[in-house]
């Protein structure tokens, strides 16, 4: 997968016209997903919502989302908690699920 986002090129006042246009990607590779979890100290891990071996957990936030919630979470033992979000493809359709797991510290 990639991310792309794009902005306009405008003057200093941010007015019209147009100037261009600047366009980032960002490939998402198992190198990045490393890079983005070892920034952030935490577990972060991206699945294809159309992969056939599709974790049962990632199954369950996958069938909470809809509606015009993109985010949920739910407690994967009693040590871990995780989040989801769901990012969409540039057709407004699910794409991707990105999980973050947590220790449930506030349990100790």
């Amino acid at each position: 997968p990639i991310i792309l986002s794009s902005r306009p090129i405008l003057d200093t006042s941010e007015n019209k016209p147009i100037r261009g246009t600047l366009i980032f990607a960002r490939i998402i590779d198992d190198k990045e997903i490393r890079t983005v979890s070892d920034i952030t100290q935490l577990s972060l891990e991206i699945r294809n919502v159309k992969d056939s071996d599709l974790p049962a957990d990632f199954s369950t936030a996958l069938a909470s989302i809809g509606g015009g919630v993109t985010e949920t979470a739910q407690a994967l033992s009693s040590t871990q908690i995780a989040g989801y979000s769901l990012i969409s493809d540039i057709y407004n359709n699910p794409a991707l699920l990105v999980r973050v797991t947590l220790p449930r510290d506030i349990l100790h």
